[in-house]
């Protein structure tokens, strides 16, 4: 197997290949693997490597295949606790064995606990990242909880656990790319984001790391790199032009599809993976008009094959000629002054939640009562404190 055996790239190409011939993700995933290890057979020899580790590495792994195949969740808290007690490092257990309805608090201390008492194991060795089997549930481990780090906006701590996975995994066989790119382009680092998008083999191909890039580029006014960006998102993918049929993203479409992930990778449809990508910047994407309309009026431009002018502007000139405005029906605003956008200052989940209940505009929570919004999942009265200062409105009654 290759250095550089890129296991995301890999399984996609397999999907493409054979998508008709298997009809759930298990059967799918099981070929895939057999294929790709069909040397190494997952026969008595595969667990060699775990030959010095303290435990049952076999035993455990078999236990948590067990676990993931019962519906019977009693049972799957069993297995799970088994396979912790028979391998204390297999970390993909410690994470499965949390409860997906546990409180995000209570889920990302235990996590907590178990990564701090992990690293300090691998702090202290030497690493050789994901290739060594050993290590990749730890390196999951990482994933998972820097992953929801980031949906709850505590962007440093995931940036500090992604930046420890690159630091490891040199070829980043497990795709931390992905997530490193969206950490930046939400904490506004775009300098990072170019450098780490420019360091990436084939990122210009790639739809998830041109989107972070290119909406960073708008909101950092770099507009000639916006334009290149745009123009070749819009060359590798046909569905580019669904983004901009309204006023604004259609965001209950793209969570939609977004939460669809097998079936992206067997439709491989373009659309699906936009709505991945973005998705999971929506604090950005649901906070810029400015974004939304600037992207729509270059990607008009681009179609119609007319010269555009993307010398930058001051931003002391806002009535230039260079500036792309806004339509005024989109801006809100009480004695000239903007208001903030619907959105800001909430998280990923947060807004999920509203879009899910087709909370999508000022105008739609005026037709709802604060105690409404507040039963659902996941908003409380911080999340309402946001929305009112944002300009929100709710039905009085």
């Amino acid at each position: 197997m290759s250095d550089k055996f890129d296991m995301e790239a890999e399984f996609l190409k397999f999907v493409k290949k054979n998508s008709d011939l298997y009809k759930t993700e298990e059967e799918m995933v099981q070929a895939f693997l057999k294929d790709v290890f069909s040397d190494l057979a997952f026969d008595d020899e595969f667990f060699d490597i775990y030959d010095d580790v303290d435990g049952n590495p076999q035993q455990s792994m078999e236990l948590v295949d067990e676990a993931m195949s019962t519906t019977n969740l009693k049972k799957r808290q069993s297995l799970l606790k088994q396979a912790i007690e028979a391998w204390p490092e297999n970390y993909d257990a410690h994470v499965l064995s949390i409860e997906p309805d546990t409180n995000v608090v209570e889920k990302i201390s235990r996590l907590e606990e178990v990564y701090d008492e992990a690293f300090d194991k691998y702090f202290m060795q030497e690493r050789d990242g994901w290739f060594n089997f050993e290590e990749r549930p730890f390196i999951r481990l990482q994933h998972f909880l820097g992953s929801l780090y980031l949906e709850n906006g505590m962007y440093n701590h995931a940036l500090d656990i992604f930046l420890d996975v690159t630091s490891m995994d040199e070829y980043d066989g497990s795709g931390v790319r992905y997530q490193l790119m969206t950490t930046y382009t939400l904490m506004d680092d775009y300098q990072s984001a170019l450098e780490l998008f420019e360091e990436i083999p084939n990122a210009i191909e790639d739809e998830g790391m041109i989107i972070p890039l290119l909406f960073s580029a708008v909101l950092n006014r770099d507009e000639e790199k916006a334009k290149s960006l745009l123009f070749q998102l819009n060359s590798i993918n046909k569905h580019v032009s669904k983004l901009f049929k309204d006023d604004f993203w259609p965001l209950e479409t793209l969570i939609e599809l977004a939460d669809q992930s097998f079936e992206t990778a067997l439709s491989l449809d373009g659309y699906v993976y936009l709505a991945t990508v973005i998705t999971n910047i929506l604090p950005l994407v649901t906070s810029s008009e400015y974004l939304y309309n600037y992207l729509k009026a270059v990607y008009s431009e681009i179609k119609s094959g007319s010269k555009f002018n993307y010398k930058k502007t001051s931003e002391t000139a806002p009535n230039s000629d260079n500036v792309i405005a806004f339509p005024k029906d989109k801006i809100r605003s009480s004695n000239d002054e903007l208001e903030k956008p619907l959105y800001s200052g909430l998280n990923q989940k947060q807004v999920k939640a509203l879009v899910e209940y087709q909370l999508t505009s000022f105008e739609a929570f005026e037709k709802v009562t604060e105690n409404h919004v507040l039963s659902i999942s996941g908003i409380g009265p911080a999340t309402i404190k946001k929305l009112k200062d944002n300009g929100v409105k709710f039905l009085d009654i």
